[in-house]
């Protein structure tokens, strides 16, 4: 018999309003959220590419954080957390997203 435990190694931390959320970092990821995020870097159009991954961080932190929160961010804050989500993966999985 096959056992499998699962375990979460590492994790993003954010605080927004002083209040804290967490969300994998892209090591750490659901297969139902690799998935997509492989899908998006695989886009050879740019600009596709770029939109692509841009809806996938949306909806993660929307996820993770809150819908309420994440969609009513304005596009500087967003792209600091998307930024962060970004840096913390690096540190933690050793490569950005896509590498």
């Amino acid at each position: 018999m096959f056992k499998l435990k699962t375990s979460r190694k590492r994790s993003f931390v954010v605080e927004v309003d002083g209040k804290e959320y967490s969300a994998p970092t892209a090591g750490e990821l659901p297969t139902r959220w690799m998935d997509r995020l492989i899908g998006a870097y695989s886009i050879e159009n740019e600009d596709k590419r770029g939109k692509a991954i841009w809806h996938f961080m949306y909806d993660l932190l929307c996820e993770y954080v809150g819908e309420d929160i994440v969609g009513d961010m304005n596009s500087d804050e967003f792209g600091a957390l998307c930024d962060a989500w970004n840096a913390e993966t690096e540190d933690a999985d050793g490569a950005t997203p896509g590498e």
